[in-house]
């Protein structure tokens, strides 16, 4: 959940879980999103889809 807020910025939702009972919303806290807004960023995949490990490697 850290890593996300890098690319969420603070106070939006980062993530949504839902489930047959209950829905679960996560925003994100932490103040990182402007640090790697200066930065590229490549996003590697393989065989047309992307796993966590690889998007955060």
């Amino acid at each position: 959940m850290k890593m996300l807020n890098y690319f969420v910025p603070t106070g939006k939702t980062s993530v949504v879980i839902k489930s047959k009972t209950t829905e679960e919303t996560i925003v994100a806290s932490e103040p990182q999103y402007n640090k790697i807004l200066k930065k590229k960023i490549r996003v590697l995949i393989n065989n047309g889809s992307a796993s966590a490990s690889e998007i955060f490697a």
